[in-house]
């Protein structure tokens, strides 16, 4: 607005500036005040719009119910606000905070007998229920397994969205989810390049929540070309709508160990007075008498 009222009036100088210059030049003998009459005479007819402009651009939306004795939120704001906030699809994923033991079986392609193993899952909210993070732990092919995920629901572009990393490779996994309010599930799906052959391949996740307390998860593979076959099932049982046991985002700083400071030095003592030596014996008597003089 400064800047928009700061050309309006370089204008208006400028106008009157041009103004004077061509009114010397037609009649040299017109006074100077002549000139500055005619001048300003001009340069008032654009007053009005210079006003109108200045007014229209002080002009700002104001919200129609503001807090008590707080500013009025911008229009252009009010969209962002409300994107920020958690919103019914953040409940759904709220509903999986917990500790849960998960029974898993994974299959090799082509081969139906599968492998079983265990994990443990702790799911924590973070940042006021915007999202959830998942720890998960176990034993996969006789290795240990450590596996971290964040979920949310992106209001803006109406999806869910979740990152993947794990202990079994160096790469983040990123897969967008949609929401099936009757089946209750969320279909995940997402890509990643197999190490071996280096193709990519597309992963579906089908995630359906059978109770309160009981969760499955049915992971699908395929390749292009190639159709698609279920690699992973894990079935969780909740333990806890808690998380007491679970493994902190971020180690905790080692204790510092105790500092020993060593004690300040003390003044020299003064020495100890010498032992006082013993008083000199008397010297012996003779056994005889000295003799009497005559």
């Amino acid at each position: 607005m400064a800047r928009r009222s700061g050309r309006v009036t370089m204008a208006l100088v400028s106008v009157s500036s041009l103004l004077a210059s061509q009114a010397l030049g037609q009649d040299g003998g017109q006074t100077g005040s002549s000139l500055k009459v005619k001048a300003e005479q001009e340069a008032s007819k654009l007053k009005p719009k210079a006003e109108q402009v200045t007014l229209q651009n002080t002009a700002q939306p104001v919200d129609p119910k503001p807090g008590a004795g707080q500013p009025a939120v911008p229009a252009e704001m009010q969209a962002w606000l409300e994107s920020s906030k958690p919103g019914p699809m953040h409940e759904v994923l709220k509903k999986n905070v917990g500790s849960w033991k998960g029974a898993c079986k994974s299959w090799e392609p082509g081969n139906p007998t599968p492998t079983a193993w265990e994990c443990t899952s702790f799911i924590i909210p973070m940042m006021e229920g915007r999202y959830t993070q998942t720890r998960t732990r176990g034993t996969m092919m006789g290795m240990p397994f450590e596996g971290i995920g964040i979920n949310g629901y992106n209001n803006v572009e109406k999806r869910f969205e979740g990152t993947w990393i794990d202990n079994f490779g160096t790469g983040i996994m990123f897969m967008t989810g949609v929401y099936d309010e009757k089946a209750k599930t969320i279909t995940w799906t997402g890509t990643f390049k197999e190490p071996m052959s280096g193709q990519e391949m597309t992963m579906r996740e089908v995630e359906t929540h059978v109770d309160d307390n009981t969760m499955r998860l049915d992971f699908y593979m395929s390749t292009p070309g190639q159709p698609e076959f279920k690699n992973m099932e894990i079935v969780f049982t909740r333990e806890s709508r808690s998380t007491p046991g679970a493994p902190e985002a971020r180690p905790a700083p080692a204790a510092r160990p105790a500092v020993v400071r060593p004690a300040a030095p003390t003044a020299p003592t003064a020495p100890s007075a010498l032992p006082t030596p013993p008083a000199p014996k008397p010297a012996s008597q003779p056994d005889t008498p000295p003799p009497t003089p005559k």
